[in-house]
C-alpha cells in the first residue's frame, strides 16, 4: 500500500515490510474458513457480522454459539441471554465433542436455567446408576460362577 508509517528496526532492518492492515488482510486471505470454528471446549461457533439479524446474540467478537443460533434461527427470533439451549444427547453420550458438535434442530431443546439445571442432575445421577449396574452385573455373574 506503501503508506508512510513508522518502523521498528531489529538488527538495522525493518521488522514488517507492510503495514497492519495489509499484512492482516493477508493473513486472513489464507487462513479464513468462512467464520466457523471450535473452540477449545469443543463448540462450534460461527462469525456474524452486523447487518446479520441475529448480531445481537454475538459476543463482543462477532461470533456466537453455533447450537444458539440453530434454535434462534427455528424459532425466527433473538434468543434472550439467560435462555440455555441444551444438547439432547440423543445420537452420542453427554459431554462428549461429538454431541457437542451435533447442532441438529432434533438434538436441541429451549430450556430454562433452572430446568437446565435439573436435566444436569439427572443425568449424572443416571450416568451413575448405570455404572453401578454395571458392576452389580458383574459381581453377579462371578457369584454365579463360584456357585457352579
Amino acid at each position: 500500500c506503501r503508506k508512510e508509517r513508522w518502523v521498528r528496526l531489529v538488527k538495522g532492518q525493518v521488522e514488517y515490510n507492510q503495514c497492519f492492515k495489509c499484512a492482516h488482510q493477508n493473513k486472513h486471505r489464507s487462513t479464513w474458513k468462512g467464520g466457523r470454528h471450535k473452540t477449545s471446549s469443543g463448540y462450534i461457533v460461527r462469525m456474524l457480522y452486523p447487518d446479520d439479524f441475529f448480531f445481537s446474540m454475538a459476543w463482543n467478537d462477532g461470533y456466537v454459539s453455533e447450537h444458539r443460533l440453530v434454535m434462534a434461527k427455528h424459532l425466527g427470533r433473538c434468543l434472550h441471554s439467560w435462555e440455555i439451549v441444551n444438547h439432547k444427547h440423543i445420537r452420542y453420550p453427554a459431554g462428549s465433542i461429538e454431541d457437542k458438535q451435533d447442532n441438529q434442530i432434533e438434538n436441541l431443546q429451549l430450556v430454562s436455567d433452572d430446568r437446565h439445571k435439573q436435566i444436569t442432575i439427572l443425568e449424572k445421577r443416571i450416568s451413575l446408576l448405570e455404572k453401578r449396574i454395571l458392576q452389580l452385573e458383574i459381581e453377579n455373574i462371578g457369584l454365579r460362577q463360584d456357585t457352579r
